[in-house]
């Protein structure tokens, strides 16, 4: 009788908090680059583009996820609206305002000139510091915010930069990065 009452409790607890969650954020055990997709989908319909009582197309296409799961990056177009850009897919652990941790994920989107206008500021990062953060790999960092997104860039065996957003904090490689770059160009042409 004890261990049901324990479980019961248990449960509740997860149950109570679970009410108190924020809306874009979604209690997830698992979060994959098709996870991603699938999310993503309904986030661009209802939130990028809104309402609609028409029929509107969009496309939606995985341009690179880390390794680590933490970040996915995808592409999104629609003909109807003449709209595109990039959703930003954060993964992580989550502390919400109780102060319980919790494995979930939010979505943040920029638009096809602030996308632009984001890889650009990446680059000039890199091409701007990449010696001096080279030449003391421990020490030497570099970073800046865009809009509300804090970009921490260092070297471990490359460089990477930390996205640090709405308390999610996700590496991202520079290879992943130059293949978003890449495939994000492809597709804006």
């Amino acid at each position: 009788m004890k261990i049901a009452g324990l479980i019961i409790l248990n449960l509740w607890g997860y149950i109570a908090i679970a009410q108190n969650t924020p809306k874009s954020f979604v209690v997830a055990a698992e979060f994959n680059k098709d996870e991603a997709i699938y999310e993503a989908k309904s986030y661009v319909a209802l939130q990028v583009f809104g309402n609609s009582e028409a029929f509107l197309k969009f496309e939606i296409d995985a341009l690179t996820a880390t390794t680590s799961g933490e970040l996915t990056t995808i592409y999104y177009n629609s003909p109807d609206k003449k709209e595109e850009g990039i959703v930003f897919c954060f993964y992580g652990n989550y502390w919400n305002d109780k102060g319980v941790v919790y494995k979930g994920y939010a979505f943040r989107h920029f638009n096809g000139d602030k996308a632009r206008s984001f890889i650009t500021k990446l680059n000039n990062c890199v091409a701007e510091n990449e010696k001096y953060m080279y030449a003391n790999k421990i020490n030497n960092n570099a970073y800046f915010t865009f809009e509300d997104i804090t970009v921490l860039a260092y070297v471990a065996d490359a460089i990477k930069f930390r996205l640090i957003w709405n308390g999610f904090d996700a590496d991202w490689d520079l290879n992943s990065f130059k293949k978003t770059q890449k495939r994000f160009a492809s597709k804006t042409e």
